[in-house]
């Protein structure tokens, strides 16, 4: 079991990340934190799954994809 640190507690599954970011986009970040009542860290994961989840489709299986949305033939395929 680690050490509990008495600075900062990461949620299990969390890994720490050292990024440069423009002091405008900072200032934006805090901004939105502010009003939605979160701390800088949890304010840039949300918007960053926000964006993952807007950017990558969901991949279902279960789901037959038609030849204009995919690149594969289905029987519901025109």
């Amino acid at each position: 079991m680690k050490p509990i640190s008495r600075h900062h507690l990461r949620a299990d599954g969390s890994t720490k990340i050292s990024v440069s970011i423009p002091q405008e986009l900072v200032d934006a970040i805090d901004a939105i934190a502010l009003k939605e009542e979160r701390n800088r860290s949890n304010m840039i994961t949300v918007l960053l799954r926000r964006a993952v989840n807007d950017t990558v489709p969901i991949q279902r299986p279960d789901i037959i994809c038609p030849a204009s949305g995919c690149g594969k033939k289905s029987a519901r395929a025109s």
